[in-house]
């Protein structure tokens, strides 16, 4: 019985720690993407089961978070992101970003407008 309880103990502590790497990691992907474009986040929520635009296209090593980004002028602005590779998983630094409307290109002035 307490050989039982130590196995036990001992993959839910694995478990544990395969999930702290994926949240962190997943964190710090998106916020060095964030900082990258000019951006601060704000916030970074995990998606376990609803994948949003990725449903389908989401590798086991992947994960998928919603966020919210504030931009120099204090315009927030949501999306989703797919962090990681297909094949290499959160080892990569690989993100695939989707806005939510409107995104931040629509705010930003075009370089062929008229003056």
């Amino acid at each position: 019985m307490l050989q039982q309880a130590g196995a036990f103990i001992f993959v839910a502590a694995i478990v544990m720690v395969g999930f702290t790497f994926q949240m962190r990691r997943t964190q710090s992907i998106v916020d060095n993407w964030a900082t990258n474009n000019s951006f601060q986040l704000e916030d970074c929520r995990m998606s376990w089961f609803l994948y949003g635009p990725y449903f389908l296209r989401v590798s086991k090593g992947q994960s998928v978070c919603r966020f919210t980004v504030r931009d120099r002028d204090g315009q927030t602005y949501t999306g989703w992101a797919r962090c990681g590779s297909f094949w290499g998983g959160l080892w990569s630094d690989a993100i695939d970003v989707t806005w939510n409307s409107p995104s931040p290109e629509a705010y930003r002035p075009r370089s062929d407008a008229w003056s």
